[in-house]
């Protein structure tokens, strides 16, 4: 996955899945909490610098869901 894709997933990623009562939406946001994970254990500084300044949501919720940000 490229940076820019990744970005795309941030972006787009439900922040609120945790609070879902349909169990499907909650694994799927868990899931894809995951997959994000993973991708960014595999970039290195310059490569989380420049997903940085593609991301338009607030950081307080990247921070929240994404270890690396």
């Amino acid at each position: 996955m490229n940076i820019e894709e990744l970005a795309q997933k941030i972006n787009t990623f439900d922040y609120y899945f945790e609070y879902s009562d349909d169990h499907e939406k909650f694994r799927s946001g868990s899931n894809e909490q995951v997959e994000i994970n993973k991708e960014l254990q595999k970039m290195d500084d310059f490569q989380i610098e420049e997903l940085s300044k593609l991301i338009t949501k607030d950081i307080n919720l990247i921070e929240r869901y994404f270890e690396k940000l």
